[in-house]
């Protein structure tokens, strides 16, 4: 049996429990906080699908504020709406170097998607981050009484979606895999727009 692969080790080692560890040993080790420092983001280019308003929106900003270098908003409309130009404008406001960009595409056709990505992947020569938030909800249908046809044909549509999520992280000279899928309902987005 081939031995398992080597795990890679942080640049910011030791971290966590480790880091612990090692101020336990050594009376001159200074412990400092690293976990901002290993989630951030910085000069990283992620695709948001559902990334025109509301969770998608949110989880965008969010890349960008932890210094993601661009995001792209995939979704169906052919104009970002108001909410996404003012977030945009929010983004550069930050001086981080990050930005939002707004792509018109429907993420259920693979090929457009898969081709776009490869073309946002050869421009900034890396992907790293996919957010599967779009989402088929009907604004109409409380998702806990959710009728089973209908929720298979959600439950399909963000299946689809996170496995073409995964087929773009291909796209660039450098990747790593980080998807995200989130089912959102009118409660729950209304619920997030109010702690928001």
């Amino acid at each position: 049996m081939p031995a398992p692969p080597v795990q890679s080790v942080s640049p910011l080692a030791p971290i966590g429990v480790s880091a612990a560890l090692a101020a336990a040993e050594d009376p001159n080790y200074k412990p400092k906080p690293k976990i901002f420092d290993e989630f951030a983001l910085t000069d990283r280019v992620g695709i948001v699908s559902g990334g025109n308003r509301g969770l998608g929106l949110e989880m965008a900003l969010a890349l960008c504020e932890a210094g993601a270098r661009a995001i792209y908003c995939f979704d169906l409309p052919s104009t970002p709406s108001e909410e996404w130009v003012k977030t945009a404008e929010y983004v550069k406001k930050l001086e981080n170097g990050s930005r939002l960009e707004y792509v018109s595409i429907d993420v259920r056709d693979q090929a457009a998607l898969w081709a776009k990505a490869q073309e946002i992947g050869d421009r900034e020569q890396r992907m790293d981050v996919c957010v599967a938030a779009a989402g088929i909800l009907k604004s109409h249908t409380d998702c806990l009484t959710y009728p089973a046809e209908q929720f298979k044909q959600v439950r399909a549509f963000c299946l689809s979606w996170i496995n073409f999520c995964n087929g773009c992280l291909g796209f660039g000279r450098e990747h790593e895999w980080s998807a995200v899928h989130g089912t959102g309902s009118r409660t729950t987005n209304e619920a997030f727009r109010q702690w928001g």
